[in-house]
């Protein structure tokens, strides 16, 4: 039976697919949250790579109610997935994780979306839980759009995704082991086709799994899936984009740059910091005249002007150096290059309480640092340095009027800065064409 009806409306069939590979410790608490689903139409497949931990005694105890037990060896994860696809006879398919779990009206909640919104695709929110199942918090929404190009948006395991898309959109590629689902989620975006997002936590998501951490194999999946992305990068730069880079505003902000004629990779990369800002920035009050701007460019300019901020507290040392050459060079490239000019003796004063401090890292040389920086007009540098004692503990709550000060006289300063090198940003936000 592919549809069922409660109270009149049409329950359409939802097939839930688990892979797994010696999992015996966790799969019980998988398998439990699909069987416990409120939603009453589920067709639930459990394909095995031949384990031989006692995974089949833990589906075994279960197999009256699991639809489908598939136990053979098999080439990975996605080719599990590739397998369960095939066997799936419902409108709808869903994949659970072995180590992970949904919430009792995942489902249901999924497919009443999918069915008021006549949507293929429609996806939720997860709970991020440690090794023990304890949790740790949630797992915020990021937007589905040209930053699909750089990193997975969507919780792959809350993505319903109607049956017939698959037809279309073909299988998994099973040569990539841990980021098929976002090669396949690259497809879907290029398609064309719309994603409903809900604000909803349906599942709790195990940080123990094969996509977890920052492995060498996922740098060179991602290598290889940026490759086919963008096949006009250098190798150099495919490897940036690939390793989590973002933090580097200006980087990306030139990698833009350094190719103007490819504008899949500027609108993803303006995305994706896009990203990265909503989610680390919730204050966006600052001193810089916006009232030329219209809304959507004041509101990009606020984001980048964060962005950048964040930058400089990564690697701070090396940063506040970096800004300091920046601001220079923005502001006084004649100045510049001589000895005796006031940028240059700025700089050499700003260098003598670095290694003031780095000789005696305390909170008084730190802030004598950064209030140096501050009086110079390096607004640059001294959020870098500012950045760097919260980061060391050096700041007390005491010092909250002088951080605020650097911060948002940093701020105001980075706005300057991203007005006079990169207009074509803004315009780009208001515009919807991307510089």
């Amino acid at each position: 039976m592919n549809d069922a009806l409660d109270s009149g409306r049409r329950r359409p069939k939802v097939s839930v697919v688990t892979t797994v590979l010696n999992r015996a410790a966790v799969l019980e608490q998988a398998i439990l949250s699909v069987l416990g689903q409120t939603y009453p139409n589920i067709e639930y497949i459990v394909i095995d790579g031949a384990s031989t931990d006692g995974t089949l005694d833990v589906i075994a105890r279960h197999a009256e109610r699991i639809a489908c037990i598939r136990s053979e060896p098999d080439a990975g994860i996605y080719d599990g997935m590739n397998k369960g696809l095939a066997l799936a006879t419902g409108e709808y398919v869903i994949f659970l994780n072995s180590d992970d779990w949904y919430f009792p009206e995942a489902i249901e909640t999924l497919v009443a979306a999918a069915q008021a919104q006549r949507c293929d695709v429609v996806c939720g929110l997860a709970v991020e839980v440690g090794r023990d199942g304890a949790k740790i918090g949630d797992i915020p929404a990021v937007p589905y759009g040209d930053n699909v190009r750089l990193r997975m948006p969507l919780r792959h395991e809350t993505m319903l995704v109607r049956k017939s898309l698959y037809d279309r959109v073909g299988h998994y590629d099973a040569s990539y082991k841990i980021i098929a689902d976002l090669k396949l989620t690259q497809k879907l975006f290029e398609m064309g086709v719309e994603v409903l997002q809900l604000d909803a936590h349906l599942m709790a998501f195990r940080n123990s799994g094969v996509s977890s951490g920052l492995s060498p194999k996922l740098i060179a999946e991602r290598r290889r899936l940026l490759g086919e992305q963008f096949p006009d990068l250098s190798a150099q730069d495919v490897d940036f984009l690939a390793h989590d880079s973002f933090g580097q505003v200006s980087a990306c902000v030139s990698l833009i740059d350094k190719y103007p004629d490819n504008a899949r990779l500027g609108a993803a990369i303006h995305a994706y910091l896009d990203v990265q800002s909503r989610l680390h920035i919730v204050d966006d009050a600052f001193p810089f005249q916006k009232s030329a701007l219209d809304p959507a460019s004041r509101d990009r300019l606020a984001m980048l002007e964060n962005l950048l901020y964040l930058g400089l507290t990564q690697q701070a040392r090396t940063r506040v150096n970096q800004a300091w050459g920046r601001a220079t060079a923005a502001h006084a490239p004649a100045a510049a290059a001589s000895d005796r000019s006031p940028a240059a003796a700025r700089a050499a004063r700003g260098q003598a309480c670095w290694q003031s401090f780095e000789s005696d890292p305390t909170p008084a040389s730190l802030k004598r640092l950064a209030a140096d920086l501050l009086d110079a007009g390096e607004y640059l540098g001294a959020a870098g340095v500012c950045e760097l004692g919260v980061e060391m503990g050096l700041f007390t709550d005491s010092d909250a009027a002088i951080r605020e000060r650097i911060r948002l006289s940093a701020r105001a300063a980075i706005g300057r800065l991203l007005w006079e090198r990169h207009p074509g940003m803004l315009h780009a936000a208001s515009t919807g064409v991307h510089a």
